[in-house]
């Protein structure tokens, strides 16, 4: 039997998702972000980092994700001010086994900062920018909420997707 242009266009249709389904649960070893979480500025705690609820799946299992707000590290996070240049830092808001956690890259002058690497096995699900005014107080991570007056806080949901991140 011959299928028409509509037919053939389902069919066409179906194994493209079908195909995207077995790639996923084939990923051996690999966990894939199957939706786009949000991050954003912590509601219980503007100091915090806050991730919406998400799925991943690895071998073939889903797992929901939490929404979860992450807290800085103390001194490993702060930004020291500048009296002349405004000083920012981007962080990798990635995920490391069902828990969401930041690494940050080098501090520079705003808008030479790098995005750091996503640690080696881990997935990212986002970035958070923080810039510093210039002639500011520092940024302290630990105390300072991401909506203070003298910083900036940029929240991107960005998401590796690759197979073999575990």
């Amino acid at each position: 039997m011959a299928y028409t242009d509509k037919n053939a266009l389902y069919n066409t249709n179906l194994k493209a998702i079908l195909n995207e389904i077995v790639a996923n649960i084939n990923a051996a070893g690999g966990t894939r972000v199957l939706d786009n979480p949000e991050v954003a500025i912590g509601s219980s705690d503007k100091a915090k980092v806050k991730t919406s609820e998400f799925s991943v799946m690895k071998d073939g299992v889903i797992t929901k994700i939490s929404s979860a707000e992450t807290e800085f590290t103390a001194t490993d996070h702060d930004i020291a001010a500048d009296s002349s240049d405004a000083q920012s830092a981007i962080y990798v808001v990635y995920l490391d086994g069902t828990t969401v956690k930041l690494e940050m890259g080098d501090v520079a002058d705003d808008g030479d900062e790098v995005v750091p690497a996503t640690p080696s096995g881990k997935i990212k699900v986002g970035e958070v920018k923080v810039k510093v005014d210039e002639g500011s107080t520092d940024f302290d991570a630990t105390t300072d909420d991401l909506d203070a007056e003298h910083l900036t806080a940029t929240f991107t949901s960005k998401i590796d997707v690759a197979a073999g991140i575990s």
